[in-house]
């Protein structure tokens, strides 16, 4: 047997050569429900905690963490990207939403597709 052949065949069936990776992933379809379900109730227009407001694509790249002058999502840079550090860190005193809050941790899932968004370009899509 060839070695293409025998390679083929094992990531076939072992599923070995498929990406779990989102691929495409769109602000509209992808991001704006995980934001609605677990951010937006405490970071809107009417209620900005933080002076951050995910209320729409708009607002979430006009707002500030803090004193600093770049976005919360920074286009092609989820290292750097204050969305994607809360969502994600294991550290309870930054993760967002805090532990006593009433409203849904995202996922581990979600927080990839918050990372591949942001590594994609943070597009309003």
């Amino acid at each position: 047997m060839r070695p293409i052949f025998l390679i083929t065949i094992i990531c076939l069936f072992a599923g070995g050569c498929e990406r779990d990776e989102p691929e495409n992933v769109s602000f509209e379809k992808d991001i704006t429900p995980i934001l609605r379900r677990s951010c937006i109730p405490c970071h809107n227009q009417v209620r900005p905690q933080g002076n951050i407001d995910l209320s729409s694509y708009d607002a979430l790249m006009e707002s500030r963490y803090f004193t600093r002058r770049e976005p919360i999502a920074l286009p092609g840079n989820y290292h750097d990207s204050r969305l994607y550090i809360v969502v994600s860190t294991k550290q309870d005193r930054l993760r967002m939403p805090p532990p006593h809050s009433e409203f849904r941790r995202v996922s581990n899932r979600e927080a990839e597709r918050i990372r591949v968004w942001i590594e994609e370009g943070a597009k309003d899509n």
